[in-house]
């Protein structure tokens, strides 16, 4: 793709690569919170395989773009169908396991992000070496969303819609045991339900949705400057555009035995990929401490749209002409979000601990409404404020 950078007075300006970099945040940000109710309308696995299908098919189309405006109109298209995966997994998670087994759950899928870089490079290196009739970058395409079709199969064929509607992988028992788990979380109604407007009321007066919609934000400036300017990033460090392809894997694994100056802030830029784990952590903290069918499928769309803030301004915080010292303004401008993100979490915290604190004193003295509500839950469709029973996980 030409034209993605121009030069002024001898300076190369990268605004439009950093405005077709965003504008796959644009299309996200506008759809992720339509896709998120939609989901839990219709029957989630089967609707959820479809979009993958279809983001797949629009990754292979990438290949056909031949000018900058058909490039933007393509990266928005794509960013409305894959803001329909993050939300759908978080609901899956959130169907399938207890609060206090969705992090880990929720880390192993989001980790492969990590583990699928390892591999994208690996095989994006191949595909560069290779040669052909076409770019070496329209194959990477081609494979990619190849392989995200085959995985919209296994989705479909593989995962149930809920656990009520499992019946291919476990008998009556065992669907009894995880309805039983699931009312222990207390999680609301499962499973295709109407939009609750007393949730979508409470969710939009609810401090601690702007908070993860704040952290998500926050986070995702990490990411969106240093994914969509890594390669450049990691170049001004004095690599060639190939070399770079290689030692942009995390892990750095074929560049290690190269650590003399450049090694340093190679192996800071390493580090980043840290940023994971936080994001990880809110999603556990929302899906754990989030009830209520509709709340949920609000909330989950108030953290990707924090990701796509993120991701949209992030670009922009990385200025071409401080390539000479490395981009120092991009760095600072991370750290201090990632400031904000601690301070955040500790306010999260605060706030759930004098809650719990609150209800605990409320249930001793008697003066509670609180009552067992455990064994109604689906039926009852209760948000954590309307829950008394309802504790937050810290």
């Amino acid at each position: 793709m030409q034209h993605l950078s121009t030069k002024t007075n001898g300076v190369v300006s990268t605004l439009r690569y950093s405005t077709a970099s965003s504008a796959f945040y644009w299309g996200y940000i506008i759809a992720v919170l339509p896709m998120a109710l939609m989901l839990q309308r219709l029957p989630l696995a089967r609707t959820l395989s479809l979009l993958i299908f279809l983001w797949g098919v629009t990754v292979i189309l990438t290949v056909v773009v031949s000018s900058y405006q058909g490039l933007i109109v393509q990266r928005v298209f794509l960013g409305v169908l894959e803001s329909s995966v993050s939300p759908g997994f978080v609901m899956i998670t959130s169907q399938w396991y207890t609060a206090s087994e969705q992090a880990t759950r929720l880390g192993i899928w989001y980790s492969a992000t990590g583990i699928f870089s390892v591999f994208s490079g690996v095989v994006n290196y191949g595909l560069g070496k290779a040669g052909g009739p076409l770019h070496p970058w329209k194959y990477m395409y081609l494979f990619a969303g190849a392989w995200t079709i085959v995985w919209s199969a296994v989705v479909f064929f593989v995962i149930p819609d809920s656990p009520e509607t499992s019946h291919r992988w476990f008998n009556d028992e065992e669907r009894v045991i995880l309805e039983a788990r699931s009312r222990r979380s207390m999680v609301g109604a499962r499973g295709n339900t109407a939009v609750n407007w007393s949730h979508v009321k409470e969710a939009a007066t609810d401090v601690k949705v702007y908070l993860y919609l704040l952290m998500g934000a926050s986070i995702y400036i990490c990411n969106g400057g240093v994914t969509a300017f890594g390669a450049r990033i990691v170049s001004s460090f004095g690599y060639s555009s190939l070399t770079t392809i290689v030692i942009v894997i995390p892990g750095g694994v074929f560049t290690m035995a190269s650590w003399v100056h450049r090694g340093v802030p190679l192996f800071g830029y390493y580090l980043l990929p840290c940023f994971g784990a936080p994001y990880v952590l809110l999603l556990s903290l929302s899906a754990a401490n989030v009830s209520g069918s509709t709340k949920k499928a609000i909330t989950a769309g108030a953290i990707f749209i924090g990701y796509n803030v993120g991701n949209i301004i992030a670009p922009y915080l990385v200025f071409t002409p401080e390539k000479a010292i490395k981009y120092r303004s991009t760095w600072i401008a991370i750290i201090t979000c990632m400031v904000i993100t601690s301070i955040i979490s500790l306010l999260l915290r605060m706030i759930y601990t004098r809650e719990n604190t609150r209800r605990d004193a409320l249930e001793r003295s008697g003066s509670s409404e609180a009552v067992n509500v455990q064994e109604k839950q689906q039926e009852l469709d209760q948000t954590d404020k309307q829950n008394m029973a309802f504790r937050y996980s810290l």
